[in-house]
């Protein structure tokens, strides 16, 4: 196990600290791979009022962000075990590690960072790798540690596989492989909080996903708001499986006072079935009626738009064969989706006449 700071193997330094300065860099070898286990998390430094934090990691290099990990809830001792694989030109550039406290609706907070030089690891060789965390502004402060498992190796064959794997890594973003549609149909809150003067409240819904948002409109003084709204969002594979929801009394002129969140683990719902929630509310009263449906697609990549191989027609054909059939696949699963909320609406409708 190599850990940090100043950790050595026969005498080169294999990690080091945010504020450390990489070593000096060789000449630039071969394509390599590089295979990375982030396991789990300890220590981690405190960033929410409830003495805890919500952590996610960001793996960035050469300045582009390669990775980002699920968000672990509530937890100072997180385990990811979660993989990925990079495809670098050079060993010159550091891996940079960062690791965040996610806070819905606000500035993501810092929770420290490290250095993992990749050209000081040995090829061809599994090596667990620990990093201390540290604040570049404030070095001797110690904000836990990241548990990692790293192997290096050199990346043989197709060199056009290897250079398409780098283009996708430098358009991390656009390149991401979305799996599918989450659709969510916020349809009322129930028994919810009374925040203003007359004991009512002005509630509104922010969703969020990932980098991906969505904000309901504003039900004027009620407790029991219907809101009738539904909002989509994209499943990428590396994203991970929730969906944050957090509920806010919308007041003019001043700060809106927060009224409660909840949390969609998405892995425990099935796919190509409509799922009526109901979310109580942490951290206040209240419940949050939901319909959110899974729907799975073939897996589609704008990047496949950008890269040279398009060149070939026989790649441009595959291609587009592909779109096609991901296409189709995506109407008729928006058809069945849209048949189930209509049956669903109306076994609402059926409800609330009764009531």
């Amino acid at each position: 196990t190599l850990t940090v700071p100043c950790s050595e193997k026969r005498g080169i330094s294999i990690v080091g600290p945010s504020n450390a300065e990489p070593p000096p860099r060789p000449p630039s070898p071969a394509m390599y791979q590089v295979d990375i286990v982030l396991k789990k998390g300890n220590n981690l430094a405190i960033r929410d009022r409830t003495g805890t934090s919500d952590p996610y990691v960001k793996f960035k290099i050469a300045g582009k962000e390669v990775f980002r990990s699920k968000t672990i809830h509530k937890n100072l001792n997180p385990v990811w075990d979660e993989r990925f694989t990079l495809h670098v030109e050079t060993l010159k550039d550091p891996l940079y590690v960062k690791v965040f406290d996610y806070d819905f609706g606000f500035q993501d907070d810092f929770m420290g960072s490290a250095y993992l030089h990749l050209e000081s690891l040995e090829h061809q060789r599994t090596q667990d790798v620990t990093l201390d965390l540290k604040d570049p502004q404030f070095p001797e402060h110690n904000l836990g540690i990241l548990d990692l498992s790293v192997t290096l190796s050199p990346k043989e064959g197709d060199i056009r596989d290897a250079y398409q794997s780098m283009r996708l890594s430098d358009v991390h973003r656009k390149s991401q492989l979305w799996r599918g549609i989450v659709s969510i149909s916020l349809i009322e809150g129930r028994g919810l909080q009374p925040m203003d003067a007359n004991g009512l409240s002005d509630p509104y819904v922010k969703f969020r996903m990932g980098h991906q948002k969505y904000k309901s409109k504003t039900i004027p003084k009620t407790l029991n708001p219907q809101w009738r709204e539904q909002f989509d969002f994209h499943l990428y594979e590396e994203q991970g499986g929730f969906v944050d929801i957090t509920v806010w009394d919308k007041d003019a002129g001043k700060k809106d006072d927060f009224m409660g969140r909840c949390t969609i683990d998405l892995s425990q719902l099935s796919k190509e079935q409509t799922h009526k929630l109901d979310l109580p509310l942490e951290e206040n009263e209240g419940v949050m009626v939901l319909l959110v449906t899974l729907t799975a697609s073939a897996a589609v990549s704008i990047s496949d738009l950008s890269i040279n191989i398009l060149d070939d027609p026989n790649e441009r054909h595959q291609i587009m064969q592909r779109y096609r059939h991901a296409l189709i696949e995506l109407r008729q699963s928006i058809d069945r989706l849209l048949d189930s909320v209509v049956r669903i609406l109306k076994l609402l409708n059926r409800e609330l006449l009764t009531r």
